[in-house]
């Protein structure tokens, strides 16, 4: 399930807007499916009384009716209302859809049809207040990152380069543990994943090399001892050499009859990448950034209460990044950070999200008076990501329809009760 929507906040007499907002819909060709069960109602129980909607203020969050757009049967229109931290009512427009791009097309319908149908002097234009969130983003990176200490006060905006995937940093330690040719732990692109060798993308290994965390050489090597006869600046400089009447000083070969390949090593740049925590930070942020959260700050600075945050779905994430397994101070200090948070944004749900090379004891998940931390192995982070985030998109779902549907719970007394 996907879920696109947008807000309208109204004061505290907004009592009933959120159903005046389905009525507009319906009037546009959308169906009511709460107006279809009241006709079923009255079909075969025609002395029933159905019990209607109440116009007091909502006491949480709820739905109201769910609608049918007539040119997408299969999406949803959720018409939901709950009561505002400032004593107001808002009303939620939530689209549903088997994918992000039909719950986008369904916001975006159920927008133009409100406002056109609602551009009068009731107009709902000086009402809305949110789209998907999108007001806190700015928000999260001019403000939130920097109460975080992610961000300097007079620091300017990161420029920043594309963060690396983990299979880039597996491919890193694939290197590190290969045996040393030329003084270095190395590969061979002739051997990338023959006879049970590392299953490595030789345009992966390229790319790192343009980074500077790999180093890239051309080689002549002996067909024969799977020795290195030379080394060239490119495999031109290798064909050249090939062409010379000389003969390989291992097996006395000419050299035109000896293999040209291409050596992957791992540069000191990349040994230090590696031996950092560097390579999580950037692992975690390309996970992020591929599921669509763009407001994503990632530090690299030590003993900061965290390492990154990230804003999705109207919650905030905060990591906290450890090659070995967290210690107690560690979860203490990132508790005290998602407390401190809380303080600067009321309201705003916040997660503690700990990501580390090696398990830890779920013993250890949570401290006292806190809500419990969340383990991502860093071997696994793909399926850990993908569970975390669909439990947040389900919270947030939640929080803005709430779990009652208020006219399809009816008290069953009330509607079989005959008249008089």
């Amino acid at each position: 399930m996907e879920f696109d929507y947008f807000e309208y906040k109204f004061s505290a007499d907004g009592a009933g807007q959120a159903r005046r907002i389905a009525s507009m819909l319906a009037e546009q060709g959308y169906q009511s499916l709460q107006r279809d069960a009241l006709d079923l109602l009255r079909r075969y129980l025609p002395n029933a009384t159905p019990a209607g909607p109440t116009e007091a203020p909502p006491a949480g969050a709820r739905t109201v009716d769910v609608l049918v757009p007539a040119a997408d049967r299969i999406a949803r229109i959720l018409v939901c209302e709950r009561p505002g931290a400032d004593g107001g009512i808002t009303a939620a427009v939530v689209a549903v859809g088997r994918t992000p791009e039909e719950a986008h097309r369904g916001r975006t319908a159920a927008k133009l049809a409100l406002d056109t149908k609602g551009n009068g002097d009731r107009g709902l234009a000086g009402h809305l207040a949110g789209d998907n969130g999108r007001a806190r983003q700015p928000r999260f990176r001019e403000e939130w990152a920097r109460a975080l200490g992610l961000v300097q006060a007079d620091a300017p905006e990161a420029a920043g380069s594309s963060p690396r995937p983990f299979a880039s940093s597996q491919a890193l330690f694939a290197l590190q543990g290969a045996q040393p040719m030329l003084g270095r732990p190395s590969l061979l692109r002739s051997k990338l994943g023959a006879n049970g060798g590392r299953a490595l993308d030789p345009s992966q290994l390229d790319g790192l090399s343009n980074e500077g965390l790999i180093d890239r050489s051309f080689v002549l090597m002996c067909r024969e001892s799977g020795q290195v006869v030379g080394v060239g600046k490119d495999a031109a400089e290798v064909q050249a050499a090939m062409q010379l009447s000389l003969r390989c000083p291992h097996c006395r070969r000419p050299l035109s009859e000896e293999v040209q390949d291409v050596l992957y090593s791992l540069s000191p740049q990349g040994e230090e990448f590696i031996k950092s925590t560097r390579w999580m930070r950037d692992a975690v942020e390309s996970s992020l950034r591929r599921r669509n959260c763009d407001a994503v700050v990632l530090s690299d600075t030590p003993n900061g209460g965290v390492d990154g945050a990230a804003y999705f779905r109207d919650a905030v994430l905060l990591f906290r990044l450890r090659e070995s397994a967290p210690g107690d101070e560690d979860l203490r200090t990132l508790q005290q950070a998602g407390a401190e948070f809380e303080k600067v944004a009321p309201g705003v749900p916040v997660r503690s999200v700990v990501v580390t090379a090696q398990p830890a004891a779920a013993a250890t998940s949570s401290t006292a008076g806190g809500a419990p931390h969340v383990f991502l192995n860093a071997s696994q982070l793909e399926d850990g990501m993908d569970r975390l985030l669909e439990e947040l998109k389900r919270d947030a779902f939640t929080r803005l329809t709430g779990t009652t549907f208020e006219f399809m719970r009816p008290d069953p007394s009330t509607l079989l009760s005959r008249p008089g």
